[in-house]
């Protein structure tokens, strides 16, 4: 299915399917989180196994860290538009 041509709209251009991804993918995290939860884990440290959906924490926490850095890197690596035209 590749992008309509034509004018026509996506199936991504209706508001309403782009919110039943956004809550599906909300109800999948919600399930992993509680489906973890009945595992049997084997940490090595005790604070995996104390705080609930550890990992899931860990990795947004992560990513927001690079994230927030790279917007920051950005804004001393950035040159002007015309830097190499002079």
């Amino acid at each position: 299915m590749g992008a309509p041509t034509d004018g026509q709209k996506s199936w991504f251009d209706e508001p309403k399917n782009v919110n039943l991804i956004i809550w599906l993918l909300i109800l999948a995290c919600l399930g992993s989180m509680v489906g973890y939860e009945f595992c049997h884990k084997h940490g090595y440290f005790d604070i995996e196994m104390t705080i609930p959906g550890f990992y899931g924490w860990y990795g947004f926490i992560a990513y927001s860290s690079i994230i927030s850095g790279a917007v920051l890197m950005r804004k001393v690596v950035m040159r002007s538009e015309d830097f190499y035209d002079e």
